[in-house]
């Protein structure tokens, strides 16, 4: 906060008329008067106070609406538990044990996403207030839509992923298309990712949308596949990881 600062100093001049052969005369107390001064009429006072310009206050402002895209997740986003599903067997699936699952469930979860287009990249950094260390997830998807990028190697140790945007009407017929895409436009632009992990035995697809230009949303497949191979173990979790944007 800020505030004015005042130099001006209140002055009065006091005029001295001495005759240096007079004595003081005694004074006239008849000139002072011991009635209390008198006090402005409720009339005067009014008509005061309605002369003086009003102080209108301004108005408060209010935040911005949130509006973001696929094309701009900028800013920071928090998971929303209550909203978010199957999160659990998922994590069994990728090798996780009880304990670290107990914790990452219980514990906050936050995206900070930084976008651009020229050069085309999504880098996710996901952190929690629990001693899991945080990571970022780095996308490179080509600008031509439906053109998956090459494989490269993710922020986790021995897995690999690539990403595409994709049209609804492009999807592939792969296991698990039918959860990702259910109730999606199919004139409307999403983002597909494909995350694998052949040394721990599992694979991830995702389709990314944005809900109401505020809720980031995330619908994962994780499928169970034998380790070191693409053959198929039965094991299938389908989650749901919904992101409410902060700033």
């Amino acid at each position: 906060m800020d505030f004015e600062k005042t130099d001006g100093k209140p002055t009065a001049t006091t005029m001295y008329s001495t005759r240096a052969s007079a004595l003081p005369e005694e004074p006239d107390f008849a000139q002072f008067d011991d009635s209390p001064p008198s006090t402005p009429s409720a009339k005067s006072s009014a008509s005061r106070d309605s002369s003086m310009p009003s102080r209108i206050s301004p108005p408060k402002s209010r935040p911005r609406a949130a509006n973001k895209s696929l094309r701009d997740l900028n800013g920071s986003w928090v998971m929303s538990k209550s909203l978010s599903t199957g999160i659990p067997p998922a994590l069994e699936i990728q090798g996780f044990s009880s304990d670290v699952r107990k914790e990452i469930i219980a514990s906050p979860l936050r995206l900070q996403i930084t976008q651009s287009h020229y050069p085309s990249q999504i880098f996710v950094k996901q952190h929690t207030s629990s001693s899991i260390p945080a990571f970022t997830q780095r996308w490179y998807p080509p600008q031509r839509l439906g053109t998956w990028s090459d494989w490269w190697e993710s922020a986790t140790e021995g897995t690999r992923s690539k990403c595409r945007w994709i049209q609804g009407t492009d999807f592939e017929h792969k296991e698990g298309v039918g959860y990702l895409t259910d109730g999606l436009a199919r004139s409307a632009e999403f983002f597909e990712v494909e995350v694998e992990c052949k040394s721990q035995g599992w694979l991830k697809r995702e389709v990314w949308l944005v809900e109401g230009g505020k809720r980031f949303v995330r619908r994962v497949v994780t499928l169970g596949v034998e380790k070191g191979s693409e053959e198929r173990n039965g094991r299938r979790a389908e989650t749901r990881l919904v992101y409410e944007f902060e700033r």
